[in-house]
C-alpha cells in the first residue's frame, strides 16, 4: 500500500492496515523523493490519530532519518513538526522526546530541523512536562553548539520545569552557570529562592546567585511584607476575560499573601472576578465611583495600561 492509500485507509478504515503497510511507510519517511516522504508524514499523522496501537518506537527511527537529512525542503517542516508534536501525546511520546534531545546534542543538525526540534520542545513543556530529561538538556546546553539557541530552551523549557518539579542543588547549581552566559534576569533563580517547597540547600545556592541582582526587590520587600498597605491597582486594557485573570490575578495574589494587612482597591470592568475580602473591586466605567476612587490615598499604584486598547485614556491620565 502507497503511503497515500495508507492516509485514506488511516482515516476511513484504520481497522485495514496491516503491518506491510507500515514498513512501506516507515521506509518512505526519509525517502530522497519529496512528495513520497510527504505523503509518508501524512500517513503518520492520520494513523496517530486513528491506530496509535500499531506504531512503535520504529517510526521516531525513521524520523530521526528525516530529520538529520541536509537537503530536506523547508516546506516540510511545518507538517513534521505536527507529526512530532502529536507522538508526544502516544505511548511513543517518551522515545520522542529523547530523540529530540539526542538531535540537540548533535552540532551538524540541520538548520530546518533544529528550528522544528525547538518547538516541539516548547510543545512537550506545555502538554507533557514529566517527558522532559532535565539532566539530559542541560548536558546538551553545556555545549557550545547550543549557544545561539541556549537562552530559548532555558526560558521556555528549563525554567518552567525547574519551577514546577522537584529540583536538586545539582540541578540549580547547572542551571545558574548556564544563566550566568547570558543576560536575562535570573527570576526563575529568585522564585526558588524564596520557595518553601524547595530545600534548603537548593534555596542557598538560589539565594547566592541572585544576590544583588535585583536591588529594587531588596529595598521594596521589607515593605510590601510590613505595615498597613494600602494597593491601587487599574486594569485599563479592553482584553478578554482570560487575559486579565492571568496578568492581575498572580500580582494581586502574591501582594496579598506576602503581607496580611494589605488592602487593595480594583479598577475593572468584570467585578465579578474578585471576591477576596482584601479587595474591593470598582467598575472601572462608573465616574463617579472612580472618581471617589482616586481621590484616595494610596501607598502604591499598579497600572495596567495600553495606548490603543485601552477602556479610557482620560482615567490615564487621571491615574
Amino acid at each position: 500500500m502507497k503511503s497515500t492509500e495508507l492516509f485514506l485507509y488511516a482515516v476511513r478504515q484504520p481497522d485495514l492496515i496491516e503491518e506491510a503497510d507500515l514498513q512501506a511507510c516507515r521506509a518512505a519517511l526519509p525517502a530522497a523523493e519529496g512528495e513520497m516522504s510527504h505523503a509518508a508524514l501524512q500517513a503518520v499523522l492520520a494513523l496517530i490519530y486513528s491506530r496509535p496501537d500499531v506504531l512503535d518506537a520504529s517510526i521516531v527511527n525513521s524520523l530521526q532519518e528525516l530529520l538529520l537529512q541536509p537537503d530536506r525542503p523547508e516546506n516540510k517542516a511545518p507538517l513534521l513538526r505536527d507529526v512530532l508534536e502529536a507522538l508526544v501525546a502516544t505511548c511513543n511520546g517518551s522515545a520522542t522526546v529523547r530523540m529530540v534531545t539526542d538531535l540537540l546534542d548533535r552540532p551538524d543538525l540541520p538548520t530546518g530541523s533544529l528550528s522544528v526540534l525547538l518547538d516541539v520542545l516548547d510543545y512537550v513543556v506545555f502538554w507533557r512536562r514529566a517527558l522532559v530529561d532535565l539532566p539530559a538538556l542541560l548536558s546538551v546546553l553545556e555545549q557550545e553548539h547550543s549557544g545561539r539557541w541556549r537562552e530559548r530552551v532555558l526560558t521556555h523549557v528549563i525554567e518552567p520545569c525547574l519551577l514546577a518539579g522537584e529540583v536538586t542543588d545539582d540541578l540549580v547549581n547547572r542551571f545558574r552557570r548556564l544563566r550566568a552566559l547570558d543576560s536575562e534576569p535570573p527570576y526563575a533563580l529568585a522564585a526558588l529562592a524564596v520557595r518553601p517547597d524547595v530545600p534548603e540547600s537548593t534555596r542557598k545556592i538560589a539565594r547566592e546567585a541572585v544576590r544583588h541582582r535585583f536591588p529594587l526587590a531588596e529595598h521594596m520587600g521589607p515593605r510590601l511584607r510590613t505595615g498597613d498597605l494600602r494597593i491601587l491597582a487599574v486594569n485599563n486594557i479592553d482584553d478578554s476575560q482570560g487575559d486579565e485573570i492571568i496578568r492581575v490575578v498572580p500580582l494581586l495574589q502574591a501582594l496579598l499573601d506576602c503581607n496580611p494587612a494589605t488592602q487593595i482597591t480594583l479598577l475593572t470592568a468584570r467585578r465579578y472576578l474578585y471576591s477576596h475580602p482584601r479587595i474591593t473591586p470598582v467598575t472601572i466605567d462608573h465616574a463617579p465611583a472612580v472618581d471617589a476612587t482616586l481621590h484616595q490615598r494610596f501607598d502604591i499604584v499598579v497600572d495596567w495600561f495600553h495606548p490603543s486598547i485601552n477602556l479610557s485614556s482620560g482615567l490615564e491620565r487621571a491615574v
